[in-house]
């Protein structure tokens, strides 16, 4: 569903996310009524809140070992990253 929300950014509205939802399989009737009658509000709003208070604030955001990823999306970047956490330095080598 959210392949078609990102694909279709100015397509929100009810006739067309139900349309969307469709398009993925969801019983368009069913995801009528959840939206409608705001089912999940609550749920979203509570993952919402527990993702601010883990330093997400916006998309994409990327975590590497339970860190947050907070340098440019760069694939040098990225790996040398990726390795320090998976090869921390644990003080200094002794040949």
């Amino acid at each position: 569903m959210h392949g078609q929300l990102y694909l279709h950014p100015d397509k929100h509205d009810l006739e067309s996310l139900v349309l969307a939802a469709t398009t993925v399989g969801l019983d368009s009737a069913e995801f009528r009524e959840a939206l409608v009658e705001k089912s999940y509000a609550g749920r979203v709003r509570e993952i919402a809140v527990q993702s601010v208070k883990s330093g997400i604030i916006g998309t994409p955001t990327l975590f590497i070992n339970w860190n947050r990823y907070a340098d440019r999306l760069e694939e040098k970047l990225l790996c040398s990253a990726i390795s320090r956490e998976l090869f921390p330095v644990s003080g200094p080598r002794v040949d």
